[in-house]
Order: C-alpha cells, then structure tokens, then sequence
C-alpha cells in the first residue's frame, strides 16, 4: 500500500508546474534537461534530486526500520532542494498558481504519508515476530516444567 502512494507522490512530483518566462516546464523535464543547462547549484540541486529519484527507484525492495524512514526522509529532503532554491530565487508570485501548489500539496502529504504507513508497517511485524518469540519461549519453558 505505502508503495502506491509513493509512486503518486513521485508522479505529483514530475508534474509540478514551475512558470517560466513564456510557458510552465513540469518537474520530470526540468530534472532531464537542466543538468545539462542550469546554473552550477541548481546543477548540483537536480542532480541530487536525480539521484534521490534513482535510489527510490531500489528502496521499496528492500526491507529496513528506523534506517530506512531515515533515508526515505532525506531522500524527500533531496528532492525539495531544486524547488527550495527557486522559492529563494525567484518572487513567490511566480509560484502562486494552481499547477504549483497543488502537485507540490499532494506530493509532500502523499510521500510523508507512504513514508509512515511503511514504519508502521514495519513496526508492526517487528512486534509480531517480538510476540511469536515470546509465546515459543513460554511454551519451550512449560513443556520442560512438565517434563522435570
């Protein structure tokens, strides 16, 4: 379940809307092509956010707690540093529009929200593996009281 809204929170993600001087540019296009034409810290911004997109790509398979919610956080964080730099950049006017927040809305709620669901997920087997461990402890400690 938590994969599913994750892979909505990344597609609201590549179509958030930026205004440019003529026409808005979704994110997804932003990240292929302005790596190759953005300024040096915006370079390094997207790229980052590349690469944050590249290793969620593999983190769904893998199984993890506190370490994985730890990574996942800063993977969110990696992909809202191209959007940060151009909310410091440019006038907020610019990004007052509909094609911005909305995407920008549903990706924060949706991937905080896959990001939860995920620990709590975990948390929960974690205890019931904890329990079956502890109902075969208690039930190994009767069968040999019965036994002496």
């Amino acid at each position: 379940m938590s994969s599913i809204i994750r892979i909505f929170a990344i597609f609201a993600y590549l179509f958030i809307f930026l205004q440019g001087s003529l026409v808005a540019v979704p994110m997804g296009l932003l990240l292929v092509v302005g790596i190759f034409t953005a300024e040096p810290l915006m370079m390094l911004f997207l790229g980052l956010a590349d690469f944050a997109l590249l290793v969620l790509l593999f983190i769904p398979q893998k199984k993890g707690g506190g370490w994985k919610m730890a990574i996942e956080l800063l993977l969110f964080l990696l992909l809202l540093l191209p959007l940060i730099y151009l909310l410091m950049t440019f006038s907020i006017t610019g990004f007052n529009n509909v094609l911005f927040m909305v995407p920008l809305t549903i990706f924060v709620v949706l991937y905080f929200w896959s990001v939860l669901l995920d620990y709590r997920m975990h948390r929960k087997a974690k205890l019931a593996g904890a329990n079956i461990i502890d109902e075969f402890a208690e039930t190994s400690q009767a069968d040999t009281s019965t036994t002496a």
